[in-house]
């Protein structure tokens, strides 16, 4: 799957509204999408990630297990609130996993303990 077609499967999933229930804190809300990126609720916060963003990192671990910690060494400006040279957000990595395995690009998320860790599929559309 490239790149558009990965932006045209977000693009045509009914996210708006949907929850993911994070066991580390509190549930992550989907609010909506525009035609760039996805605006989520964690908590009295709200976090925005770029389906761009979402391509690379599916793209870069496809066919792989990944942590969220991996995902915030890999991009730390994207999925680590402690990145350099610009910090990301912590509930990016969460979103992202839990958006592939609802998406069914991502198989045996594990919820358990601190970080989450899902196996991302290889996908072709037909």
């Amino acid at each position: 799957m490239d790149k558009e077609q990965f932006i045209q499967l977000l693009s045509q999933a009914d996210l708006e509204g949907l929850v993911f229930n994070n066991t580390r804190k509190t549930p992550l809300t989907i609010l909506g999408t525009n035609k760039d990126r996805i605006h989520y609720q964690r908590g009295k916060s709200t976090v925005s990630i770029k389906y761009s963003q979402l391509f690379k990192a599916w793209d870069a671990f496809k066919g792989s297990t990944v942590t969220c910690q991996q995902l915030q060494e890999w991009k730390p400006g994207v999925f680590d609130s402690k990145g350099h040279p610009k910090p990301g957000h912590d509930s990016n990595s969460g979103m992202f996993l839990m958006l592939m395995e609802h998406l069914e690009l991502a198989t045996d998320v594990n919820r358990d303990g601190h970080l989450y860790s899902a196996i991302l599929l290889k996908k072709t559309i037909s």
